[in-house]
This record gives structure tokens, C-alpha cells and sequence, in this order.
């Protein structure tokens, strides 16, 4: 199941880079809430960072592993950013954004970021 979902975070570091949109690829998650950042130094921007929140869909607790991707506005896959394991009791929706919460890329060509595909797997 593939949704896609667009929101952001009254919250956080936002300069005019744009991302047109978040995808999310998940049967047991569903984005409570997000944001896209770009982050500047000097005029540059030299990290995107991925800031999420999820809704437990699944009728039990889960334990996932959540991968961010980069893509530019060709489709073009940029880079992967570390991934995170969170677990999420059965019906729980995330409130406060932790260290677990965000994904950083953070490569040269991070100013081409046009979309980013969060895929969340269970373990």
C-alpha cells in the first residue's frame, strides 16, 4: 500500500528550497504529521533532514525500520539516509519528534532534493 501525504511542521528550519512532495510506503503506518527542511550555511544548502511522526495502523504493537530516499526531480534515486528503528504500541500516534524522528541527507548534491520516499518496514 503506497500513500501519499503532504503536511509540514509549524516548527523547524525552512528556507526556500521546496519539496513537492512525501511518499510514504507503509501497510502500518500512517504520517501523523511531517516536514521537509532545508538546511542553509552561507547562502548553500548542505542538508535536507527529514522530520516525521507516525499513527500506529496495525491491530498489534510493531517494531519497524524506517528508510528515507532522496530523489531529484528526474526520479533520480540521490542517496539514502540512515536508517531508524522505532516501535509503536498498537493505536499509538506519535506526539514529540526524538532523535529517532529524523533522517538527514546531507551529501553535495543535497540542493537537488525534489521528493523524498519514506519506506517503513516491520521486523
Amino acid at each position: 500500500m503506497t500513500s501519499l501525504f503532504i503536511g509540514c511542521f509549524d516548527e523547524g528550519v525552512k528556507t526556500n528550497g521546496s519539496v513537492t512532495n512525501l511518499i510514504l510506503e507503509s501497510t502500518v503506518v500512517k504520517l501523523y504529521n511531517y516536514s521537509v527542511n532545508f538546511i542553509e550555511d552561507e547562502g548553500e544548502i548542505i542538508r535536507v533532514e527529514v522530520i516525521f511522526l507516525f499513527i500506529n495502523i496495525a491491530p498489534r504493537d510493531i517494531r519497524v525500520i524506517v528508510t528515507a530516499e532522496f530523489y531529484d526531480k528526474n526520479d533520480n534515486l540521490l542517496g539514502v539516509g540512515p536508517r531508524k528503528n522505532l516501535e509503536l504500541l498498537e493505536g499509538y500516534t506519535e506526539k514529540a519528534v526524538s532523535p529517532a524522528n529524523i533522517i538527514s541527507y546531507d551529501q553535495e548534491d543535497a540542493v537537488n532534493v525534489d521528493y523524498v520516499k519514506l519506506i517503513v518496514e516491520e521486523i
